[in-house]
């Protein structure tokens, strides 16, 4: 979970940008592998101070950790194609962690 400091910049890039983290998160190939793409436990009731109800990203802004999983069945991990396959998930993951990364340039 980012520090205080760390998450109103990553907040407010999601407020200037939405659409364009919206393109990430709705892309196929992403979708395909991060379906359930945010831990949704940790977010927050109300909309974080600054912010309204009725922001079009505001299910994005209550959210206090950004991370993406996909699971990789341990069987998995042995068979051919599965650099490959392992690598594509790590290029689908980057637009996302470029887009949190540039928010706390």
């Amino acid at each position: 979970m980012p520090e205080a400091d760390a998450l109103k910049k990553i907040r407010q890039e999601i407020h200037y940008n939405f659409k364009d983290l919206q393109g990430i998160l709705e892309e196929k190939n992403f979708q395909a592998l991060f379906a359930k793409s945010f831990d949704t436990e940790l977010k927050l009731k109300k909309a974080p101070q600054g912010y309204k109800e009725d922001n079009p990203a505001i299910e994005y802004l209550k959210l206090k950790s950004f991370t993406v999983s996909h699971y990789f069945p341990e069987e998995k991990t042995g068979e051919p194609g599965f650099n490959a396959f392992s690598i594509e998930v790590f290029k689908t993951m980057y637009p996302l962690i470029k887009f949190l990364n540039q928010s706390l340039d």
